[in-house]
């Protein structure tokens, strides 16, 4: 048959009245350096005006299926939330992401005021019940934020 057999897919290397240059099509038939495809009745085509539809592989087909490592943060991001990296040497680090999938982000952690501390710890505090020597420790943590 030549260099195509029948299934084969095949992209068109030149221009063509019927048929669009990078256009892939499957070959229907061929003998003596001419090809057939599927659509394309009734018309033989020079075998030498196609090449072999490169196929990606496998692992590139299912990493475009694959969500980004970063895909919640960058999510986050575009709802403007702050985005810190953690650099080996200094720590955390506010920045504007490059999303490189070999460098650890997060989200910038909030700072919160004594009060809202203080709030919080109240909220806390009633949501359980502390044992009688637990009071101790509680005035003792109270006093340290309100100083």
């Amino acid at each position: 048959m030549g260099k195509f057999k029948v299934g084969d897919e095949v992209t068109r290397l030149r221009p063509h009245i019927r048929l669009v240059v990078g256009q892939s099509y499957k070959v229907s038939s061929g003998a003596n350096g001419w090809i057939t495809l599927f659509g394309c009745y009734n018309k033989s085509f020079d075998s030498s005006l196609f090449e072999l539809t490169k196929i990606k592989p496998i692992v590139e087909v299912m990493q475009a299926n694959k969500p980004h490592i970063h895909c919640d943060l960058i999510k986050q991001w575009a709802d403007g939330v702050q985005i810190q990296y953690n650099d080996p040497d200094q720590g955390w680090e506010d920045c504007d992401p490059e999303w490189d999938v070999n460098t650890e982000y997060r989200v910038k952690s909030k700072e919160l005021s004594k009060e809202d501390l203080l709030k919080w710890f109240k909220e806390l505090l009633e949501d359980i019940e502390p044992e009688p020597e637990d009071f101790r420790y509680i005035g003792t943590i109270v006093k340290l934020l309100k100083s």
